[in-house]
């Protein structure tokens, strides 16, 4: 999710200005036995194809000896110095210089999410060995952001910069700030949902790891340690309102949806881990009783009035709102729905949550509304008809057909986001669609070509954000698009290799621009504005419609 998706702090998405450097030669010269991204590959299917790219892409954005940049710069220090403190970071965006400036872990955590995704999905169709290099490549990124970055980073002598000690538990920075050479050099505040992402791609990798009979990294003391302190910070009283069943940032503060969902999906995933290691429902029953508390939370926080979604926020006083936090208003975004990606809430039709708990759908015994999420899909496609939510074009043929926009500010009708389409958060919504197809049998190519359904609906947000051409966004740095209706793939305006606009952005390709305006096609960001969040987005949405995984975030 993108890291805005945790907003109890409002960070600006677009305020990363600091890169440019030299145009670097051809993405031939990557990493070694790295196939190049000049050639599409003959051993691959469309699905395939666009899974390498956006985990490249991902690869990319490691500070790291794995990333292009150092390939093609060997001789650059900073980041890529091992004992450096940022080594082994997952930056937002590519990585064009030496050093890390300032790294998300939020961001980095849901980037790790998705390149686990890809890695898991090559080497179940490695039968031949077509993938070998890609996947050491990813495990290599993997392992230096895991097992380095996040883990030994936590116990080194010269102080710990990567979490903060606070009765005993641990929460994860909001953001971390790096000198030149790779040094710690601040932090800014912690935050519960940046926690529980970290905490549910550690998960994640644990299970990547389990899956390949590797099991130091569960049994890790380290790891387990930190697991658990950040289990605690989730549960810690100074963080918990009793009285709605939700969790903040500070004690008596705003209670926002995000990072409640988040925090469900990651007691659930500690709860998980407890249980690989044999351990006794004294160590997770109460991880799991907190993770059922706030389900019964956010589903108080659904809106079932004209707009239909969750409220952003319960305010201290107790009020559901869709207040943006940063003095603008009322905002509906992807925060309005994130019960549904992150799994924290079931769109299973009448779905009961067993009031015996378990790591997967802990108490309450309230039943989840499939018919809920599905009108949540109509209010993003077709507006409410009232108060303002623009409905989407209905013309197949216009370029801006199931683009999707990611903030839309009610009392601020001339700000510039309300005019701009974005893939990412539409790769978002289409996994709540997907989800609701899927729930009830309805991925299916008959629903698929059925205007108005919710498979038709997560396909076509999939196409604009895959689109390499006028007909749609436009704005996949990877290549051609997939037609997901008629299963042909075609070459577009953003060809395979690195001959993009303005040299392919320092030589790294892949990667999907953030947005495009609405209404001026020919205005869109800047280049460097591919985010390696929406990367993750694009991985689960081509595993669900082409291989039909939940890519869920719970266990």
């Amino acid at each position: 999710m993108k890291q805005e998706f945790n907003k109890s702090v409002v960070i600006n998405h677009h305020i990363n200005l600091r890169r440019g450097w030299l145009i670097v030669a051809a993405f031939a010269a990557l990493v070694a036995g790295e196939v190049s991204v000049g050639a599409r590959s003959a051993h691959a299917g469309w699905g395939e194809d666009a899974l390498i790219r956006e985990a490249n892409y991902i690869a990319d954005c490691s500070f790291s000896r794995y990333c292009t940049w150092y390939a093609t710069h060997p001789n650059d220090a900073g980041g890529f110095n091992t004992s450096s403190a940022a080594y082994g970071a997952l930056n937002d965006i590519r990585v064009n210089q030496q050093g890390a400036d300032f790294v998300r872990p939020g961001e980095s955590a849901m980037g790790a999410v998705g390149l686990i995704q890809a890695v898991r999905q090559l080497r179940a169709l490695n039968g031949s060995g077509t993938y070998n290099a890609q996947i050491t490549r990813y495990d290599n990124v993997l392992g230096a952001f895991f097992r380095t970055y996040v883990l030994k980073r936590t116990t080194d002598a010269g102080g710990n910069h990567f979490q903060i000690l606070q009765d005993g538990s641990n929460a994860v920075y909001s953001q971390i700030y790096y000198n030149t050479d790779g040094s710690w050099r601040q932090n800014d505040a912690p935050n519960i949902g940046v926690t529980a992402q970290m905490m549910i791609a550690l998960w994640k990798y644990c299970d990547y790891q389990e899956s390949l009979g590797i099991t130091n990294f569960r049994n890790d003391p380290v790891t387990w340690d930190f697991m658990t302190r950040a289990a605690s910070y989730l549960t810690w009283s100074g963080r918990y309102n009793a009285t709605y069943d939700l969790v903040s940032n500070d004690a008596g503060g705003w209670m926002w949806t995000a990072d409640n969902a988040l925090a469900v999906a990651a007691l659930q995933c500690a709860a998980k881990w407890a249980q690989t290691k044999g351990l006794g429902t004294s160590v997770y029953q109460p991880w799991l009783n907190r993770a059922a508390n706030i389900q019964k939370g956010l589903l108080a926080l659904k809106d079932t009035g004209g707009w239909k979604g969750f409220y952003r926020v319960r305010k201290s006083d107790g009020t559901a709102s869709y207040d943006a936090g940063d003095g603008n208003g009322r905002v509906v975004d992807q925060l309005c729905f994130a019960p549904y990606e992150t799994n924290a809430l079931s769109t299973i039709p009448g779905f009961a949550y067993p009031s015996g708990g378990s790591a997967d759908y802990p108490n309450p015994t309230q039943l989840q509304d499939w018919n809920f999420a599905n009108a949540i899909s109509d209010f993003w496609t077709v507006g409410d008809g009232a108060s303002g939510f623009p409905a989407m074009t209905d013309s197949r043929n216009d370029w801006r057909f199931y683009g999707t926009k990611w903030h839309y500010y009610y009392d601020n009708p001339g700000r510039t986001e309300n005019h701009q389409l974005y893939p990412g958060p539409g790769l978002q919504l289409a996994k709540v669609e997907w989800k609701c197809a899927n729930a009830r049998g309805q991925d299916t190519d008959t629903y698929r070509n059925t205007a108005g359904t919710v498979a038709y609906r997560a396909n076509r947000r999939f196409r604009w954000a895959n689109t390499g051409d006028a007909t749609g966004g436009n704005l996949w740095y990877g290549g051609g698009s997939w037609n997901p209706f008629t299963g042909v793939w075609t070459a577009g305006q953003w060809t395979y290799g690195v001959s993009f606009p303005s040299e392919g952005d320092h030589g790294i390709s892949n990667g999907i621009i953030d947005w495009r305006d609405a209404d001026n096609y020919n205005r869109a960001a800047d280049e460097w504005n591919r985010f390696i969040d929406t990367s993750a987005y694009f991985i689960e949405v081509t595993l669900m419609n082409i291989w039909r995984q939940d890519t869920r975030y719970t266990p």
